[in-house]
């Protein structure tokens, strides 16, 4: 396996599952991979509501700085995961 980490971050609405015939690639390269449920997905729509942002970007920023502390990370996003994605790799020195 490589040292290389891949956090994929889903859409908005979306959940991690709409991601697992890219995970499952990337796993079968060889990365290891995480992909969060960001906040208030997954749950009730009352959830959904209360969610912002700040608590998006906050799903991904902690699993960011521990892969940081393991090799390079790339970060991989779709729709508003993307923006996430964007986000953190403005803030962190990510592979990708």
């Amino acid at each position: 396996m490589r040292d290389e980490q891949c956090i994929l971050i889903h859409g908005f609405g979306g959940t991690p599952e709409e991601l697992d015939p890219l995970r499952e690639a990337l796993e079968n390269a060889g990365y290891a991979v995480v992909c969060p449920l960001l906040h208030g997905h997954g749950g009730s729509r009352e959830d959904f509501k209360r969610a912002t942002a700040a608590n998006w970007v906050m799903s991904v920023q902690p699993l960011v700085e521990a892969a940081l502390k393991r090799g390079p990370v790339h970060l991989i996003g779709f729709s508003m995961g993307a923006m996430i994605a964007a986000i953190l790799a403005r803030k962190y020195p990510v592979a990708s």
